[in-house]
C-alpha cells in the first residue's frame, strides 16, 4: 500500500505538471491566436485601404487618359485636312498608346479578379508582323529622339501567326 501511494503521489504530480504545461500552452496559443487575429485585422483594413486606392485612381487616370483618347482620335481623323501624313500618324500611335495604357490600367484595376483566379483570357491568333510594325510606331519616335535606331526582326522560322490574350 506505500507502494500504491508513492505512484498514486507521483503520478498525481506528474498529472499536475502535465496540467501547467498544458495552461502555458493554452496561453501561449492564445497570445498567438489574438496576434494571429490582429494581423488579420491589418490586412484587411490593408486590402480596404487598396481597393480604396485603385477606385480612386481608376479615376484619376482614366479622366485624363480618356480625354488624351479623344483628341488624339480627333486630330488622326484630320477632318480639317490641315495635319501632314506625319502628324495623322504621330495621333494615331499617341491614339494606340493611350489605349493600350488603359488597358494597362483595366488590368491593374481588376488585380481582385486576379487574386481571386477569376480571370478570364480571351485566346485568339495575331498577326507576328502587325505586332513588329505596332512596336515600331510606338517605339521607334522615342528612339530617334534619343539619337538611337530601333529595329525589329522576326526569325523567318516564326511561324505569321500566334495565340495568346492580346491585350495580356
Amino acid at each position: 500500500s506505500v507502494a500504491v501511494a508513492i505512484n498514486s503521489a507521483r503520478s498525481r504530480e506528474r498529472v499536475h505538471r502535465l496540467l501547467k504545461e498544458t495552461w502555458s500552452q493554452a496561453a501561449v496559443l492564445s497570445k498567438q491566436q489574438k496576434d494571429l487575429q490582429e494581423t488579420n485585422k491589418r490586412f484587411e483594413l490593408a486590402d480596404q485601404y487598396k481597393s480604396e486606392f485603385l477606385a480612386n485612381m481608376s479615376h484619376e487616370l482614366r479622366t485624363p487618359l480618356n480625354s488624351m483618347l479623344i483628341m488624339s482620335q480627333i486630330l488622326a481623323e484630320n477632318r480639317q485636312n490641315n495635319l501632314s501624313v506625319e502628324e495623322v500618324d504621330s495621333a494615331i500611335t499617341i491614339n494606340r498608346a493611350g489605349s493600350d495604357l488603359l488597358l494597362l490600367i483595366n488590368d491593374i484595376l481588376d488585380l481582385s479578379r486576379v487574386e481571386a483566379g477569376k480571370l478570364d483570357l480571351q485566346f485568339s491568333e495575331f498577326d507576328l508582323k502587325t505586332l513588329l510594325m505596332d512596336m515600331e510606331d510606338l517605339f521607334v519616335p522615342l528612339a530617334e529622339k534619343q539619337g538611337l535606331e530601333f529595329r525589329t526582326v522576326l526569325d523567318p522560322d516564326l511561324p505569321e501567326v500566334a495565340i495568346s490574350d492580346s491585350l495580356r
